[in-house]
């Protein structure tokens, strides 16, 4: 590259650099069975069973329950929860597995409906 005079602006340096910052900026597509994986580890299956008989593994679901109450993204979190990890944090996807990861290792899988009735079963 040829240096440029003084007073002069250089644009295609200014032109590499901004595209460098934009490529630092890009993160990789979120993949919720990945990161269930991840968390779960030896339960893997278990836990992807479990999401997949709950909503598909689908962030954006939403299930409004007989008595009002609504479950929220991929592991289906009641909002009786929303007092205690605050209804973004059930509703987004990222969140809503951590707290399901949080709630499972206090409680174990018989909080989810589709292990209490056997759904998840077909998903093993």
């Amino acid at each position: 590259m040829q240096p440029v005079p003084k007073g002069e602006v250089d644009a295609e340096a200014i032109t590499i650099e901004i595209e460098e910052d934009l490529v630092e900026e890009i993160e990789e597509p979120f993949e919720p069975q990945t990161y269930i994986c991840d968390l779960w580890r030896e339960e893997c299956n278990m836990a992807l069973a479990i999401a997949m008989a709950e909503s598909n593994i689908n962030c954006n679901a939403l299930g409004i329950n007989y008595n009002g109450s609504a479950d929220f993204s991929v592991f289906q979190i009641n909002s009786a929860h929303i007092k205690r990890f605050g209804l973004e944090t059930i509703a987004s996807c990222k969140s809503n597995i951590d707290t399901a990861y949080t709630l499972w290792k206090e409680s174990g899988w018989g909080i989810w409906s589709a292990y209490n009735n056997g759904r998840y079963k077909m998903f093993l």
